[in-house]
């Protein structure tokens, strides 16, 4: 985990006046205090119902349901069934799916089922624009192996990118 090997990351991140700040695995409760008091919208990516009555219970403004299609994190339940399951167990607080949501099918269907947007991730790696970059040049999509920051707002970790806030 980033937070086990950099503690500090969450007073980096709050320096910074985030709009939002973005925990994943439902390990919000610690952080909660200081991402509200930094005015930032506290964002929590969960895998289960569980975790996001968690996430809703300490204080998340948002949660993101990640399904089993996301980027092969660890999770039983497929995005689809987790999204409203989730709607149901946190009530008021905006949803979003994630896991194979690459293209505007992924989206209608999210917020088919009751779903307040989604997040995008793994699908933009590969594109032009991408502040990911691959080690070859060969033409096919970067694996998380393949992925090296090109940004300083970026961290690399074990595999994985995403933004530091």
């Amino acid at each position: 985990m980033v937070l086990a090997k950099n503690p500090a990351a969450p007073d980096i991140a709050v320096a910074h006046s985030p709009k939002a700040i973005f925990l994943s695995y439902s390990y919000i409760a610690p952080f909660v205090a200081q991402a509200k008091s930094s005015g930032a919208v506290l964002i929590a990516q969960v895998q289960t119902v569980g975790q996001a009555r968690a996430a809703a219970d300490a204080g998340a403004d948002m949660v993101v349901a990640q399904g089993t299609e996301a980027g092969g994190h660890g999770a039983a339940r497929a995005t689809l069934p987790l999204v409203p399951a989730v709607i149901d167990a946190v009530g008021p607080i905006p949803v979003l799916a994630s896991g194979r949501v690459a293209d505007v099918r992924g989206l209608t269907a999210a917020l088919a089922f009751g779903a307040a947007g989604v997040l995008v991730c793994s699908a933009f790696v590969a594109a032009e624009e991408s502040l990911a970059s691959a080690k070859d040049n060969s033409g096919s999509r970067p694996g998380p192996a393949m992925i090296r920051p090109r940004d300083p707002n970026l961290i690399y970790c074990e595999g994985l990118i995403g933004p530091m806030a």
